[in-house]
């Protein structure tokens, strides 16, 4: 089987699993009351969520220049988004082929090539998936989801049960075992193990990621960014929240929970999120904040479909810009010098 034959199978079948995610989703809906609160919405929160979309790529994008001025300090800021914004576009129709297409985008400047903008995107995931992981715990510490895996799971599970703590001591030790094995036998794993050595090349990857993001020139700037982009992802589920007046209940770290469980919806290999984020987050609305299913799907719908009108929008245009406003513009620098 050939590789382009395995990337088509590879859509495909990533396309069935958005189709039947959005079907679970869905299913059982009272399409009235999904109408409903579609229309009883203040579409001037969406707008500015939508906004606040268009900054979190702008600001993505001058991120990603501050890891690409070491290889070239003449790449711009414009360059940078117009790559940024189709790469989301691309990731529209196909899951995660939007990392290669805006390396290929930049590429296409001669600032810098392709491998060397790729190696950057290594970099700006390491930061992303700390930030993940400090806002789970947030999540844990100051929502309601923390007091739903105490209440609702933890709790039961070991009142009178001895052996569910028992099991819990057991999967700790299993854990801290392993890595003491892995520790010792790391020169035969590496040897006889291709899934060792893929899950630590994936793991080197990361943590020397990280160890840029601290010894980079722009480093402050590059924390300061992210932390920017972050504020953006928030605003936008708080801005939701507003627009909707059934989730006015719901505070600020309440849209910090939705924003961290609709990140691992972007997640799933499927195109763009679809189905994936909808089924999510709309599952975990219903048992921790007893919100009906279909307020649930109206916003993750409206989160969702939000951010790919944005993207739609912006990767258009910068389509527009890239591949007809630019090269005219370059042309008529080079006559005027000639």
């Amino acid at each position: 089987m050939t590789k382009k034959t395995k990337n088509i199978i590879g859509y495909a079948i990533a396309l069935v699993l958005a189709v039947v995610m959005l079907y679970f989703a869905f299913r059982g809906i009272k399409w009235g009351d999904f109408v409903k609160g579609l229309r009883e919405c203040n579409w001037w929160w969406i707008a500015a969520a939508m906004v606040t979309a268009v900054l979190a790529i702008v600001f993505r994008a001058f991120r990603w220049r501050l890891l690409l001025l070491p290889l070239n300090k003449d790449i711009t800021k414009l360059e940078c988004y117009d790559a940024y914004s189709i790469g989301y576009l691309v990731n529209l129709a196909l899951p995660r082929a939007g990392e290669v297409g805006k390396c290929g985008i930049v590429a296409m400047t001669k600032k810098t090539s392709f491998e060397s903008a790729l190696g950057t995107m290594v970099v700006e995931r390491s930061l992303d998936l700390v930030c993940a992981i400090l806002g789970f715990i947030l999540m844990v510490l100051f929502t309601r989801f923390g007091g739903f895996l105490i209440e609702k799971i933890w709790r039961p599970a070991v009142a009178g049960h001895t052996t569910a703590l028992f099991i819990v001591l057991a999967i700790i030790a299993f854990f801290i075992i392993s890595y003491i094995l892995i520790r010792l036998n790391r020169k035969w794993l590496r040897i006889h193990s291709n899934l060792f050595r893929k899950f630590e090349k994936v793991w080197k990857g990361l943590v020397d990621g990280l160890k840029t993001c601290l010894t980079m020139n722009h480093k402050w700037a590059f924390l300061i960014y992210t932390l920017i982009i972050w504020a953006c992802y928030w605003a936008m589920s708080w801005f939701i929240i507003l627009a909707m007046p059934e989730m006015r209940g719901l505070n600020l770290m309440d849209a910090l929970f939705l924003t961290i469980v609709g990140s691992i919806g972007w997640i799933v290999p499927v195109q763009g999120g679809f189905g994936a984020y909808h089924f999510i987050v709309s599952q975990t609305l219903a048992p921790i904040y007893g919100i009906p299913l279909d307020t649930g799907l109206v916003f993750a719908t409206l989160n969702h479909e939000s951010e790919v009108v944005v993207f739609i929008i912006c990767g258009a245009l910068s389509l527009i810009n890239v591949y007809l406003i630019a090269p005219r513009l370059r042309r008529k620098k080079m006559e005027s010098k000639s």
